[in-house]
This record gives C-alpha cells, sequence and structure tokens, in this order.
C-alpha cells in the first residue's frame, strides 16, 4: 500500500505532510463517529414506533446525524484531495469516494444552504428535486427516505455506500501506515447495520476488522 510514500514516522510533527494526514484522519474519524450515532439513533427510533412524540424527536436527531456525516465525509474529500495531490497517499485511496462524490457534494451543499433553496434560490435548483428511478419517487435534498432496504440521504446518495467508502479509506489509512492518531476508541465495530447495510457487511468483517489492526 505504501509504495514510494514515507512511513509517518520519518514526517515532522510540524510538517505540511503531517498537517495533511491529520486533516484527512481527524474527518475520517468525524465520518465514522456519526456514522456510528446514526445507526444508534435509528434503532430507537424504530424501537417506538408507535410513540408519535419520540419519532419526530428521533427524527430530528437522525438528520442531524445525517448532515455531521455529510460533512465529515465531504471534508474528507476535500483532504484527500490535496494529500494526493503532492504525493502524500497514493491515489487508489480514494476510489470509492469519489465515485460518490457529486451526489455527496450535492446533497451536502443543499443542506448546507437549505434557506436559499427553501426560498426558490440556490445555484443548483435543477438538482434539488431528485427522482430515485427504481421507486419513482421524487424528493429534494432536504429530506431521506427509505424503499425497501436502501436508504437514501436526499433521495439519491445510497448511506450503505457513502458508510462503506469511509470504512474502508480508514482501513486503508491504517493498514497503510497514513494513520497518525489513535483510533482503537472510535468504537466503529460496535456499529451495527442501517437498512440496506446487510449484504454490503458494513460491521467490519473478520477479515477487514484484523486488517485494520496496527
Amino acid at each position: 500500500m505504501t509504495g514510494s510514500h514515507r512511513p509517518i514516522d520519518e514526517y515532522d510533527l510540524h510538517s505540511r505532510e503531517m498537517t495533511l494526514l491529520c486533516g484527512l484522519c481527524e474527518n475520517v474519524a468525524h465520518a465514522l463517529l456519526a456514522q456510528r450515532r446514526l445507526y444508534n439513533n435509528f434503532v430507537k427510533k424504530e424501537e417506538q414506533r408507535e410513540n408519535i412524540g419520540h419519532q419526530q424527536r428521533q427524527g430530528a436527531i437522525i438528520r442531524a446525524d445525517e448532515n455531521a456525516l455529510l460533512t465529515a465525509s465531504w471534508k474528507s474529500v476535500r483532504w484527500l484531495k490535496i494529500a494526493m495531490r503532492e504525493g502524500v497517499v497514493p491515489a487508489s485511496l480514494g476510489d470509492r469516494f469519489f465515485a460518490l462524490e457529486a451526489n455527496l457534494k450535492d446533497v451536502r451543499d443543499m443542506r448546507e444552504h437549505d434557506d436559499q433553496y427553501r426560498l426558490g434560490k440556490g445555484r443548483y435548483r435543477d438538482r434539488h428535486l431528485h427522482r430515485d428511478a427504481e421507486s419513482g419517487t421524487a424528493v429534494t435534498a432536504d429530506w431521506t427516505f427509505i424503499h425497501h432496504d436502501r436508504y437514501l440521504i436526499g433521495g439519491r446518495l445510497l448511506l450503505s455506500d457513502l458508510s462503506l467508502a469511509v470504512r474502508h479509506l480508514f482501513c486503508d489509512l491504517t493498514t497503510g501506515g497514513f494513520w497518525p492518531l489513535p483510533w482503537e476508541d472510535l468504537g466503529i465495530a460496535e456499529s451495527g447495520p442501517l437498512p440496506g447495510e446487510e449484504a454490503e457487511a458494513i460491521s467490519l468483517s473478520d477479515d477487514d476488522h484484523s486488517a485494520c489492526r496496527p
């Protein structure tokens, strides 16, 4: 994985390379933690389906968790691009993230500027409403809906794909020797699957989990 890239212990603590790695890894860690909170709060919401007040409260919390995951994931993409451009990490690390980049950026930006879009403004109004091809359901970037086992943030960003992208980047950074932060307390192994993630084994498999150990 590391190839010609220098091992992390050769970087000066205050070097630009270390700044890039810390910025990248901090945001990947934030995305992992937001993903865990989202799962836990989704489970709590499902446990009391008949309690309307509880459903409303948990729905608001889940929305906040989604937004935290979107922001941390998008910042991870930005840090990753700079680190790749400057040769600090190999280009292959970004494959899964970059496949989601367009939808990730759209949903994150539109939620960040929801005041503009809800008032009929916004730079990309033609993309604010999105129709899901499989279900035929059209929703704006503000909303999330679940169709069978597909959890779609903003009606277009499949949560299982984003979660896997975050986790695979985490594994690539740790096994490749690019992770400068303590990560054992992140609790990622405790995160269970959200709808649509069972088939993709979002909870790290034995092989993936062991590969992520130092």
